[in-house]
């Protein structure tokens, strides 16, 4: 409620952007405190902020992130997704 990013678990693609592999209490991610809504994916997150822009970040291996071709295969901070600021909902749909 705060906009602030929270997460704990496994974090091997970087996809709770913290130091550890793996994440066993609940720790803040950043301090931008303007995160209307975040969604993960098995590897990797994509964040919507107040703002209306996009953000990415974790395994980008198949280009999966809407990032530009040649972006690096592990985002380690959150990357924003084009120069659209107009967004208002996000979702990750798993291949499973």
């Amino acid at each position: 409620k705060d906009g602030t990013l929270w997460g704990w678990g496994d974090n091997s693609y970087s996809q709770l952007l913290a130091s550890k592999k793996i994440v066993i209490v609940p720790t803040q991610i950043g301090t931008d405190n303007n995160w209307v809504k975040v969604v993960s994916g098995e590897n990797n997150a994509i964040g919507l902020k107040k703002d209306g822009t996009l953000w990415a970040w974790g395994s980008n291996f198949n280009n999966n992130l809407g990032l530009p071709k040649g972006s690096p295969k592990i985002i380690k901070t959150p990357t924003q997704i084009g120069t659209d600021s107009d967004w208002k909902d996000v979702i990750i749909l798993s291949r499973r």
